[in-house]
């Protein structure tokens, strides 16, 4: 029944159960899918493999397991060899061989369970015996009734096994080790490896239990300091054990010796054989294991073994006995009990809980007696006599000869050790990763099978779904009508519809696990698909074919003699038209399938614009065509006929031109196109058009294939005779050769041009701050970073058709270009020794010529001074105030330097996009800078401070106005640019203006301030600043008669009193000039006309510009005489009912006449917001 069990429990019955069950949860989804037999044995044979290659695994992993434990074995023993003295060397070769020895001859042996072999180390289990010295390990073990096959019995070991006695049974391995392993820790380091050793190689059950052998009378003899110390020096070996091989194992406590408790051998001195092989102790169970008091269990246990033992003296004294054999009998129970306290304190101090490190498992405790050896302790006597004060009796050291047995041995190891071998648990760490990676593993399992079982579902429900799908992409063609164009939007959907369900039908994957419809289903949409394409394909390419073969006429140019050839040759394979072609159509069509598919295409889109899909349908149908499942559409000789006529013969012009279809044909993607973005890659975003490039026929990586077509086409050019009806001509190699030779001449003439074509159309983006041009020109300066540099190196290689660019650079001088041999494609490097000579191709390498590098040193140099620059305006000034001045300052002078660099040879078109460019646009970018700064200082210094005024008198018509204060006004226009805001402006200006005229900005290379804007408002306040930098404005005034108005009465003396200075004027009296100056010593101007009583009429004006008011007031306009005005104001009289009409001459010089007699127009001063 035992052996049942444990066969139920052996991982190969729990292996072999879940592989049936697999196998018949496989059988059971392929019967309810309605699989074929074949899906079934095929996933019951995988099934199978799997189950085969797990054991497989289980078996090579137990044989490199032993095998890397030998090895280990082997290894230290050969390190304690080298490190032994000479004269010990002999002796541990000895037994180093004696151990491999016993190795070898236990892997020859038959193990248990069936195991033989190599798995020998790693299948059995292995068990520690420790304990003190003289504690009787070895007896235990020799009595132990396990099966030694020869010479494995008590091996010495070596390396760090040198202080064990290796003991190999057909049941279990153990490892006897000496006294002083428990006590002492010599070689420890070895031992340790050779720990680490077995938890590697045996992972799960590195060692299966560990059994404690100590003396009884030793514990009985010892006082509690000594129990304790025995205690712990097994326990810290314990613990050793459970840290190294993280596992937790059942520890057995083996008291020996028991013999020497008085009357142990009388009171079983009458066991049987078969007695004496029984188990004295008591093995605890599972529920007993995690007790919180482990004495208090031994102590409970260990009563019970004492009653047991009384209970048996009563039987034992019933018979025959002698005396002292007798008294011996009755005393032994008490012997036994007296041990008590002293084991139940070691069991306590082994067992002791450790809070840091997992407790070992205490399977239980064992009495034993191998010999019967040494004087009997008497405790009970020495008790007595201890608690009565008497003498301790001397005990009789001569001991009776009796025969020696071994009691309570043999069962314990094959009844209760070995069976315990799976007892042995990882540590709650290592179980928790164990757990974890159990628990991934039956989710993957139970995954993949769930996936597995969805898989099938989803299959069946696919092949369902796919008869729907077919059926309903059927149905639209019960009334598709190929010939209406307006229709053949939704038509081609339908086609494409019906293709993509064929495509799904016919997929061969055996993902589909052979759930397919039938092939009957498959045959009629094939059928219902080649029926309809046919009908597409005669209804537009074909149509569109015959149309423009139909507009063939004599005199067509080379270009459309090529479309027609194309047209022409697309429709001899289609049709039956050339009934000599008949027997080789279908080789023909095999050679010419792209040729043919891509004409299909071109006059399908012809004829419906924006139906690209369409490719698809003409491959399928050209393929069917090759294949023989299409026949060919009936065509029209004549129409062939007429074509012929029209093309003739075809030269080489038509031959290129083929020659350039075919290879553009050939290439596909990036490839069919060389562009910017490509070439430069991150620094795309220096140019203004990075989508530029070259047509992928003009480039190195396609040069060698139309180097073939054209060998091709040179070599066989009739190979297309049949097209035009001819038989395929044989022609002289000198004839061949010239047309090669025109071929490639027209491909090289066109690749320079190309090249030429996109070189010069590269322009940089422009640089409009002086940080933007900063980094740019920084970027152009590196050989590595610079996008220019990366441009010119590609278009360097890809120019250097005859690959002579490295013997250029060779030669320093370059002066011997003309001695290097010529090649076909010289034409090209001949156009571009501008660009080759430079090397830019190895710039980046720092292989480049000396140009090269004066370049990027000029534009590196560029980009320090723009650094220096860019901190501010002022910077930006001061740079560009010099820039404009000395065309060699700075920018100006590298750019001179790029120029020589360059040299006259260089391409101007690229030199001015590329290099100058930049330049020009980086000094453009500091004086733009120099532009902002100055108008900032405007707006700060001119525009904001006469904001304040804007809206006060002078500055404003309104008279309402309040005045502006005339110091203000005075110093804002002060010609003194010391003084003045406008002048220090204009002053700061003059580095920018040829000889200080406004109208004539100095310019750098075109760049310049743009003054129009502000020039007005700067010519004007020098006007005004002029005006009042004069000081006094001094004038005359004469009088004239008043004139009344209607109901005036008769005008008194006029009296004008202008800013203080009063001055009258009677009445028809003499007229003179009355001397004035503004804006005098008071404010003010009054203009009345007196009367008897009183002032009859009166015209006042305030503040200090009272006279500008008072002249803003007068009308008329023109001169009397030179430098004599008249103006006339308008008097109202009191009480607004009466007016009186005042004319005045005004004599001033010419520098105030503007001022005083036109005030509106001279301070109407708006400076505009910005220059």
């Amino acid at each position: 029944m035992q052996n049942l069990l444990r066969f139920l429990k052996s991982r190969y019955f729990l292996t072999t159960l879940v592989m049936l069950v697999v196998v018949a949860l496989v059988l059971l989804v392929g019967s309810v899918l309605e699989l074929s037999a074949v899906y079934q044995l095929l996933a019951v044979i995988v099934v199978l493999v799997v189950f085969i290659v797990v054991l497989a695994v289980g078996f090579i992993r137990a044989n490199q397991s032993a095998a890397k434990i030998e090895q280990s074995i082997k290894a230290q023993a050969q390190q304690q060899l080298m490190s032994a003295r000479p004269d010990r060397r002999a002796e541990i070769e000895a037994l180093q061989e004696r151990l491999e020895r016993a190795i070898e001859q236990l892997k020859q042996s038959k193990l248990g369970r069936g195991k033989r072999g190599k798995a020998a180390l790693y299948a059995l289990p292995w068990y520690l015996f420790i304990g003190p010295p003289a504690a009787g390990k070895t007896t235990t073990i020799v009595n132990s009734g396990l099966n030694f096959p020869i010479g494995t019995d008590r091996i010495q070991g070596v390396g760090g096994t040198r202080n064990c006695d290796w003991f190999f049974s057909d049941a279990a391995i153990l490892l006897d080790t000496a006294g002083r392993y428990t006590t002492e820790y010599e070689d420890n380091e070895e031992w340790i490896a050779f720990l680490e050793t077995l938890a590697r190689n045996r992972p799960e059950q590195p060692i299966n239990g560990v059994l404690v052998g100590i003396s009884i009378a030793d514990l009985i003899a010892a006082d509690p300091h000594e129990i304790d110390a025995h205690a712990e020096n097994i326990r810290r070996r314990i613990d050793e054990l459970v840290k190294h091989l993280g596992v937790r194992f059942p520890v057995y406590l083996v008291f020996t010796k028991c013999d020497l408790l008085q009357g142990f051998v009388e009171f079983f001195g009458d066991l049987t054989r078969q007695e004496r092989d029984e188990v004295w102790g008591v093995t605890l169970g599972p529920e007993q294991w995690e007790a919180p008091e482990v004495r208090a269990l031994f102590e409970e246990e260990f009563d019970r073994l004492c009653e047991a033992l009384s209970i048996h003296r009563i039987e034992r004294l019933g018979r025959s006995l002698k005396r002292e054999e007798r008294n011996r009998v009755y005393t032994f129970p008490l012997q036994f009990a007296a041990a008590r306290e002293p084991l139940g304190r070691f069991v306590q101090q082994v067992f002791l809980p450790n809070p840091y490190q997992e407790s070992p498992l205490f399977r239980g405790f064992y009495f034993t007696s191998g010999t019967q050896e040494g004087v009997p302790l008497d405790r009970v006597i020495q008790a007595l006599a201890k608690q009565f004060g008497f003498a301790p009796a001397v005990q009789d050291t001569a001991a009776e000869a009796t025969e020696t047995k071994s009691y309570f041995i043999r069962n314990l190891f094959t009844e209760v050790v070995i069976p315990d071998r799976f007892l042995v648990e990882r540590t709650t760490k290592a179980t928790r990763r164990g757990h974890l990676v159990r628990a991934g593993i039956g989710v993957a399992a139970a995954v993949g099978l769930g996936l597995f079982v969805l898989w099938a579902v989803l299959a069946l429900r696919s092949g369902l779904q796919e008869l729907e799908a077919v059926e309903q992409a059927v149905t639209p063609f019960q009334t598709i009508r190929w010939e209406r164009p307006q229709a053949l939007e939704a038509e081609l959907q339908a086609l494409d519809s019906l293709r993509m369900r064929l495509d799904v039908l016919e997929d061969p994957s055996w993902l589909r696990l052979g759930l397919r419809p039938r092939q009957p289903v498959v045959e009629a949409a094939r059928s219902l698909y080649q029926t309809n394409l046919r009908a597409f394909v005669a209804a537009y390419p074909l149509q569109e074919l015959e149309r423009h073969l139909a507009q063939a006429r004599s005199g067509m140019e080379r270009a459309e003699k090529d479309t027609l050839f194309k047209d022409l040759k697309a429709y001899l394979l289609l049709t039956d038209a050339d009934q000599e072609l008949a027997p080789r159509r279908d080789s023909l069509i095999r050679v010419n399938t792209y040729d043919l598919v891509r004409r299909l295409r071109h006059r399908a889109a012809t004829a419906a614009p924006g139906h690209g899909p369409a490719r698809v349908h003409l491959q399928a149908f050209v393929d069917a065509l090759a294949r023989g499942e299409q026949e060919p559409f009936p065509g029209q000789s004549s129409r062939a006929d007429r074509a012929r006529a029209a093309i003739g013969d075809i030269d080489e012009g038509v031959y290129y031109l083929q020659v350039l279809d075919n290879v553009q044909s050939r290439l596909q993607g990036e490839a069919a196109r060389l562009e910017l973005r490509d070439i430069v890659r991150a620094g795309s975003g220096f140019f203004t058009n990075d989508s530029l490039g070259v047509d992928g026929v003009f480039t190195r990586g396609a040069h060698e294939l139309v180097m073939d077509e054209i060998r091709l086409k040179s070599e066989n050019p009739y190979s297309d005779a049949w097209v035009l009806g001819q038989r395929q001509q044989q022609s002289s190699s000198e004839q061949l050769e010239d047309l090669e030779k025109k071929l490639k001449a027209r491909y090289y003439e066109a690749y320079a041009t190309a090249w030429s074509a996109f070189l010069r159309s590269v322009t940089l983006r422009r640089l409009t701050t002086i940080p933007e041009a900063r980094d740019a020109i920084e970027t152009l300066s590196s050989a590595q970073r610079s996008p220019v540099v990366r441009l010119l190196g590609v278009a360097t290689v890809e120019t250097d058709v005859c690959n002579r660019v490295s013997g250029l650079l060779a030669d320093a001088g370059s002066a011997q270009v003309g001695e290097v041999m010529t090649c076909d494609g010289q034409i090209v490097n001949d156009r571009f020794q501008w660009l080759h000579a430079f090397g830019f191709n190895r710039a980046e390498s720092g292989s480049g010529s000396p140009d090269v590098d004066l370049l990027l040193r000029s534009f590196e140099d560029i980009a320090a001074d723009l650094d220096e620059v860019s901190g501010s305006g002022e910077d930006a000034v001061l740079y560009a105030e010099q820039l404009v001045q000395d065309e060699q300052f700075g920018i100006g002078g590298k750019l001179r330097e790029l120029q020589r660099a360059l040299g006259a040879s260089f391409d101007r078109r690229v030199r001015d996009n590329l290099f100058e460019a930049p330049v020009l646009q980086a000094g453009g970018a500091v004086i733009a800078a120099a532009r902002r700064s100055f108008a900032e200082r405007w707006r700060r210094e001119v525009y904001d401070p006469f904001q304040r005024m804007a809206e006060q008198y002078p500055f404003t018509p309104d008279a309402s106005a309040p005045d502006a204060d005339y110091g203000v006004v005075r110093d804002y226009f002060d010609p003194d640019p010391g003084i003045g805001r406008v002048a220090a402006f204009r002053r700061d200006l003059e580095p920018f203006l040829e000889r200080g005229d406004l109208r004539r900005p100095r310019r750098w290379q075109g760049y310049g301030l743009e003054l129009d804007a502000i020039r007005p408002a700067l010519e004007q306040a020098e006007t005004i600043g002029q005006a009042l930098a004069r000081g006094n404005l001094t004038f005359r005034i004469r009088p004239d008669r008043t004139v009344r108005g209607e109901g005036a009465p008769p005008a008194g003396p006029l009296i004008l009193t202008l800013h203080g200075q009063r001055r009258q004027y009677d009445q028809g009296r003499f007229r003179e000039w009355w001397a004035f100056q503004w804006p005098g010593t008071e404010r003010g101007l009054e203009l009345q006309v007196a009367g008897p009583t009183g002032p009859l009429a009166r015209l006042q004006t305030d503040g200090i510009w009272a006279l500008f008011r008072f002249m803003q007031q007068a009308q008329g306009e023109g001169e009397t005489s030179p430098g004599i005005f008249e103006r006339v104001w308008i008097l109202p009289g009191a009480g607004g009912s009466f007016t009186y009409r005042q004319p005045l001459e005004i004599e001033v010089d010419r520098a105030g006449e503007a001022m005083l007699l036109t005030p509106g127009r001279f301070f109407s001063f708006r400076p505009p917001a910005a220059p």
